[in-house]
């Protein structure tokens, strides 16, 4: 993370569980480091945000993934920055308007400095990236929408065929 912060120049705001990783111990100047924040806070915090971070490893689990904070990173209309292949990326460039984010590989923190420039710098553009995120998700990833298909789908495991 210090090497990421040299390159870009910027300041991270962090919001991590203590236990999780010691952020204090890698000796970042310009991180803020704020404790384990309540579900409940965490809109407020990711409305703050000029992006959202979600940084996955490089394995090949990884790209399965869909970690949550995409979607309320999205919701709250603001840029993702995901360093990730597979499902991950898929959706910050999902949107059929323009993509909701910038994508780096995993573990490249020269390719991620290089989105991240790019989002300081056209402040626009980050914009109407987190535009087409809140849009899409809403869109897409109703949470009433998606329990009620579960559902369905559920039901029709059960239910006997004719």
């Amino acid at each position: 993370m210090r090497a990421l912060c040299q390159l870009v120049q910027l300041t991270l705001t962090l919001v991590v569980n203590p236990r999780a990783h010691d952020v204090a111990g890698e000796n970042i100047t310009s991180a803020r480091v704020y404790p384990h924040q309540p579900r409940e806070r965490m809109p407020h915090v990711q409305a703050a945000l000029d992006a959202g971070l979600v940084p996955l490893s490089r394995g090949k689990v990884f790209e399965g993934a869909r970690p949550s904070k995409m979607f309320e990173i999205m919701a709250a209309g603001r840029p993702l920055v995901v360093c990730a292949r597979g499902e991950a990326a898929a959706i910050v460039n999902a949107p059929s308007d323009g993509p909701a984010g910038v994508v780096a590989p995993p573990e490249e923190p020269a390719m991620l400095a290089q989105r991240l420039r790019h989002l300081l710098l056209d402040r626009e553009a980050a914009r109407q990236m987190g535009q087409r995120g809140q849009d899409y998700v809403y869109a897409h990833f109703d949470r009433e929408q998606i329990v009620g298909q579960l559902e369905q789908e559920l039901l029709g495991l059960i239910t006997p065929r004719v």
